[in-house]
């Protein structure tokens, strides 16, 4: 069991006045925890991470913070496995892209998507409803059972 955490997730989780913060921080330590498996980021959720969290907070430290976190440079180790987006998964991604242009899909989002096809994940960790009915998706704002 494995599932790949979208950045929207990781990076509420670090923004105390994201409107979504409360749950996107339960569903990361949920996340960490192995509730899903082993979790997942891909370098290109890393940069949207980091970029997020940078623009949102306009801080570099809680910016970096973030990426040393998602990349296993905290006491903590490494938490989350990383997959690189390969020349396939990128091609992949490529034509999702254009396959789902009715969806409101970003680029990175679609990475996911290819990732989670590509390595049999069981799924996405995201706010997203955009992946609806294309992989499955765990939303974090729902309460565990």
């Amino acid at each position: 069991m494995s599932i790949l955490v979208d950045s929207g997730v990781v990076g509420g989780s670090r923004l105390p006045r994201d409107g979504r913060h409360a749950a996107a921080h339960a569903a990361t330590k949920r996340a960490i925890a192995g509730r899903w498996g082993t979790p997942i980021v891909s370098d290109f959720l890393v940069t949207e991470a980091v970029t997020l969290v940078r623009t949102r907070a306009k801080s570099h430290a809680l910016a970096d913070d973030v990426a040393a976190f998602l990349l296993g440079e905290t006491p903590y180790g490494k938490v989350f496995v990383l997959e690189r987006v390969t020349a396939d998964v990128f091609q992949e991604a490529r034509d999702i892209f254009r396959t789902y242009a009715d969806k409101e899909l970003s680029f990175v989002d679609c990475t996911s998507i290819a990732l989670v096809r590509a390595h049999d994940l069981d799924g996405i960790l995201s706010f997203d409803r955009g992946f609806d009915g294309i992989i499955p998706r765990v939303d974090p704002a729902q309460p565990e059972p």
